[in-house]
């Protein structure tokens, strides 16, 4: 188990350390750890569906470049959705188009 912030995070599957310990940004941004969550969650996410979709903060730059480089594209924003003057970024990675799509 990680502890990230407050909250732990309980991910064996992406080759992390189990023991508890409290993550800096320095671990995360060396480690790789991002990468491998997210990794993790595209291969679940990609058994059910073509498309992974998630939301960043427009003043996250770091998350963005970790998303653009790990081949996600800008599709939408949301404008001030949860802090003023500040936008939600709408990012898709893809497979192909859902209709196409076949479970394995």
């Amino acid at each position: 188990m990680w502890f990230l912030g407050e909250r732990s995070l309980k991910y064996p599957a992406t080759g992390l350390s189990r023991r508890p310990r409290r993550l800096r940004a320095d671990d995360v941004l060396l480690r790789g750890v991002g990468r491998r969550l997210l990794a993790f969650a595209e291969e679940r996410i990609f058994r059910e569906s073509p498309n992974v979709f998630l939301c960043v903060s427009s003043f996250n730059a770091g998350a963005r470049r970790l998303y653009l480089r790990l081949g996600y594209e800008l599709i939408g924003e949301l404008k001030d959705y949860i802090v003023r003057g500040h936008s939600e970024l709408l990012m898709r990675k893809t497979r192909g188009p859902l209709r196409e799509f076949q479970r394995p």
